[in-house]
């Protein structure tokens, strides 16, 4: 089985994976301190990136007969109690209990086996997770009360990224063919991208995108990974015209191919693998508000308040989307003309709508 795509080319995916491993460091010493940040990034360059033993995806590894994938998998009924036992921590919006509930499944069982494996990667959400808390914290956005440990500053929340980052680099160290590993660090680096500045996103773009949709090839059908490539899209798309079209042409000596019309196409992917998921519907709600056409946003953010919330993430969306549609519907019942006007945004190089799905029969 042959993957195709951007892991294709061998010697592509040797200077991704050693870009990478540069930028890797290159990203703590930038948590960790501003000196030289842009000379060291300047070297993880693609044209300066040397040939390198690395092994990336170059060759597809075909799993086990056995092989599960974690949102279908099936442990011992012991493994399965003590993996439940977090995921109760984690629903309950208790970060720091989760993680230290499934950090116990990884030493219990190994992190080679299926179970601890799992353990590690929802692990390193934990972590995430925290560190997001703190980023809504941060731009006053709605924190939620109950979440233990409560929102901290803005440093420990990047702290708490950088250790999620770090632990999802092992996981997929440890399983490189697996796409959950893979969707853990574009969430990781992701949140990280978002956290900073217009410079700092342009630094990781290349390497989410990459990630995200190295967690789509891997598994088509996690709704998740779909919903990271649409993410980076979104993101990608509000960096300014002058940020996209220079500074990122100068650095990479190429365009970054993003787009609110590949946004749509891949949350309404998600859609369609996890209709149950209110953070598809919440997210692609934003984007047509981006877009100007409040009327879908309002439909979609009203299915979001309507769905069963998952953990911390679910929840938080639940209090953001509830304060955006409480605005909308305050501004359509002023008088006709005061609504906001469509406006018009290049949704991709044709202009065509979006395609309802990207499934595969």
């Amino acid at each position: 089985m042959t993957l195709v795509g951007p892991l294709h080319d061998d010697n592509r995916a040797f200077q991704i994976r050693a870009q990478f491993t540069k930028l890797g460091s290159c990203l703590r010493a930038f948590l960790s301190q501003d000196d030289g940040r842009l000379a060291c990034i300047s070297q993880a360059s693609p044209r300066n990136v040397k040939s390198k033993k690395t092994k990336i995806l170059t060759e597809y590894v075909e799993p086990p007969e056995d092989y599960v994938i974690p949102r279908d998998a099936v442990y011992a009924p012991e493994q399965q109690k003590a993996f439940n036992a977090c995921v109760r921590f984690e629903s309950n919006c208790n970060m720091e209990d989760a993680a230290k509930c499934f950090g116990k499944v990884v030493e219990r069982y190994g992190k080679e086996s299926m179970v601890g494996f799992d353990a590690y990667c929802r692990q390193s959400k934990q972590y995430s997770d925290i560190g997001w808390q703190a980023y809504s914290a941060h731009r006053k956005f709605p924190t939620w009360p109950g979440a233990k440990p409560p929102p901290g500053t803005r440093e420990e929340g990047i702290a708490n990224m950088k250790l999620a980052a770090e632990l999802s680099d092992d996981a997929i160290s440890l399983r490189p063919n697996h796409g959950r590993a893979h969707l853990a660090s574009a969430f990781n680096y992701g949140r990280i991208a978002i956290f900073s500045n217009n410079q700092t996103k342009v630094d990781l773009c290349n390497f989410v995108r990459h990630e995200s949709l190295t967690a789509t090839q891997l598994d088509s059908k996690d709704d998740l990974a779909w919903h990271a490539l649409a993410r980076w899209n979104y993101e990608i798309s509000n960096i300014t015209p002058v940020v996209r079209h220079l500074v990122v042409r100068h650095w990479y000596g190429g365009e970054i191919s993003a787009s609110f019309e590949d946004c749509i196409k891949h949350y309404r992917t998600a859609q369609a693998l996890a209709p149950w998921r209110l953070t598809h519907h919440f997210e692609l709600g934003k984007v047509y508000l981006k877009l100007g056409e409040p009327e879908k946003a309002i439909e979609l953010m009203e299915k979001t308040l309507k769905c069963e919330t998952q953990d911390i993430n679910d929840r938080l969306s639940q209090l953001h989307c509830a304060q955006v549609l409480a605005k909308l519907k305050a501004e359509r019942q002023k008088p006709a003309g005061r609504f906001r006007k469509k406006r018009k945004v290049s949704r991709g190089a044709n202009g065509a709508e979006p395609v309802e799905s990207e499934l595969q029969a």
